[in-house]
């Protein structure tokens, strides 16, 4: 997988720190190399292609109501994460800052 090595968006995220220390996985989004589960959601990156300052991941995902896939692009910096949603080009994207041990 084409940028699999891409340790700039893995991690732990959500949108404030007050919600990375809260427990289990209903506030933090959790992203791996292969996958990204947590707020409601459950995806495998299906492919992942780097893009100038980012990565565009098509992600096979389950939710409370069923099976979807998503187009979504990782704009990150070591403290943030745009999570843009290329399927949904009306919706905002989401800002979220890295989960660290302080934060936690």
């Amino acid at each position: 997988m084409r940028g699999a090595g891409a340790t700039s968006f893995i991690g732990r995220w959500a949108p404030t720190a007050e919600t990375c220390a809260q427990p289990g996985d209903q506030a933090a989004l959790q992203i791996t190399t292969t996958d990204l589960h947590g707020r409601g959601l459950r995806c495998v990156i299906e492919s992942i292609d780097e893009r100038g300052q980012g990565y565009d991941a098509l992600l096979d995902c389950e939710t409370e109501s069923g099976r979807s896939s998503r187009q979504v692009r990782f704009e990150a910096t070591n403290e943030t994460l745009r999570l843009i949603r290329l399927d949904r080009p009306d919706e905002a994207p989401q800002r979220l800052i890295r989960c660290t041990a302080l934060a936690r």
